[in-house]
């Protein structure tokens, strides 16, 4: 093989991973790239707050309040003296 031709080999597989990357890329974008937020509908806004890319479900336990029954704390305030 000439070298002419594996340079030609190398520009067409870099055009065509370029090609790939790009399709995958506006394939995979979402809703909110391809319009306006004052355009979004109901069902969006929830998909972007219960099932987008930067959602995330937690749990929350609570407790009781910090220093309610450790004694802490006292009912000084400032100022109080020490």
């Amino acid at each position: 093989m000439s070298a002419n031709h594996l340079s030609n080999s190398r520009i067409a597989l870099r055009l065509l991973l370029g090609v790939a990357v790009v399709t995958a890329t506006l394939w995979g974008a979402g809703f909110w790239d391809k319009k306006d937020f004052t355009q979004w509908t109901a069902k969006e806004v929830e998909r972007i707050y219960m099932n987008s890319p930067w959602a995330k479900k937690v749990s929350i336990t609570m407790g009781p309040p910090m220093g309610a029954f450790s004694g802490g704390g006292g009912g000084r305030g400032r100022g109080a003296g020490g």
